[in-house]
């Protein structure tokens, strides 16, 4: 992260300018923009691999430490993020879903990144109907997951958590079962989710990724892409059945230590990770909310200002006052454009460097903004 980078990385609004590439994206549109962008015509968009999009990159980084560059992710590498007044989108053909007038913003909005990551979390260990599921970790993303499970047919649910307000949501919301981990080692939680599962079950889902660390070596081995440990990675595979599968949808950026590969190959497991190719799921998730077989509304704690965005940030993190999603409506904080201007913040943006970029020959752009809903919505 750069000094003076604008974060966020779900967005949604109306189409305000398109650029003279574009095709199906048309002024006036509402819609959802992924979290990642792709091409869309490369040979890996093509196989609905949109995350190693060989066109679109984010940042050198991930190039040199892992072999081949990721594609561009909304505040994150070269790739401003959407909490501003306008976002410019490349290749908004590939990197857009249109909403129906009748499918509010605070369903929509999540089809940006936390539905359809939840989903692949989901997908990436083969969730079937009967099977029996153990879920580390209920933010968002680990209740989301829960909740697809429960629509792709898992027999039992478990969740586990530190974090009271989660864990009463999964209890309350979902009707999953829940385990407060507070004051369990890992041998003590992994035999307490054998009391569950005594044969293990089908699939282990980690949502947590690497953890939180505090201390001066913790920070820098974090820096150094140096994990200091894969607990959780040992804990799912441990609960796990024989030729069970692992998810890992929570975020890992480099090495672990004490990684347990020896439990890989002796139980047979099957891991499968990546981040989510929001473009693949989009389109069935969008038919799920409009048919009402998932609502992501119990999700959203909090509706906030612009303004106050800071404070939100430091709630979240600490985990204070219930903080789980918050929806941010534009408009709640004054969003006018000499306003703006007058309290030093962004009015447009896109990638660094060249700023018709989103503007050239092969590079498609659209540009949102808002309105009053009514508006926008020509009533």
């Amino acid at each position: 992260m750069t000094k003076g980078m604008i974060l966020g990385h779900e967005g949604m609004g109306i189409v305000e300018e398109v650029g003279p590439e574009v095709k199906n994206v048309n002024v006036g549109d509402r819609i959802v923009i992924p979290y990642s962008t792709s091409c869309g015509t490369c040979e890996n968009c093509m196989s609905e691999n949109f995350c190693g999009c060989s066109t679109i990159h984010g940042q050198n980084l991930t190039e040199n430490f892992y072999g081949h560059g990721s594609n561009g992710t909304f505040g994150f590498g070269n790739l401003d993020g959407t909490l501003a007044e306008f976002v410019r989108v490349p290749m908004v053909d590939c990197n857009s879903l249109k909403i129906p007038d009748d499918l509010p913003d605070e369903k929509a909005l999540f089809l940006s990144e936390l539905i359809p990551t939840s989903l692949h979390a989901a997908k990436l260990g083969d969730v079937k109907e009967g099977d029996t599921v153990a879920i580390w970790g209920l933010g968002p993303i680990g209740l989301c997951t829960a909740r697809w499970c429960q629509i792709l047919g898992a027999r039992r649910i478990v969740g586990i958590d530190t974090c009271g307000d989660r864990l009463q949501l999964a209890h309350d919301k979902l009707g999953i079962t829940v385990v407060d981990r507070s004051g369990f080692n890992t041998k003590e939680l992994c035999d307490f989710m054998c009391e569950f599962e005594p044969k293990g079950f089908d699939v282990c889902i980690d949502t947590v990724g690497m953890t939180t660390k505090t201390g001066v070596m913790e920070k820098i081995g974090k820096a150094l892409k140096l994990e200091n440990d894969s607990g959780i990675i040992d804990e799912c595979l441990t609960c796990l059945k024989p030729y069970g599968t692992l998810s890992i949808i929570g975020d890992y950026s480099g090495y672990a230590n004490g990684f347990p590969l020896g439990k890989i190959m002796f139980k047979h497991a099957t891991v499968r990770s990546g981040v989510c190719p929001v473009q693949k799921y989009a389109k069935f998730a969008l038919e799920k909310l409009c048919d009402g077989t998932f609502d992501p509304i119990f999700l959203i704690t909090q509706r906030v200002d612009f303004d106050n965005i800071p404070e939100v940030y430091d709630k979240f993190f600490n985990k204070e006052g219930g903080f789980l999603k918050v929806f941010i409506p534009v408009g709640m904080g004054g969003w006018d454009r000499e306003g703006l201007q007058g309290r030093g913040m962004p009015q447009h943006y896109g990638m660094k460097g060249d700023p018709n970029l989103l503007r050239g020959e092969g590079q498609p752009a659209v540009q949102l903004g808002d309105r009053e809903r009514e508006e926008r919505l020509g009533r």
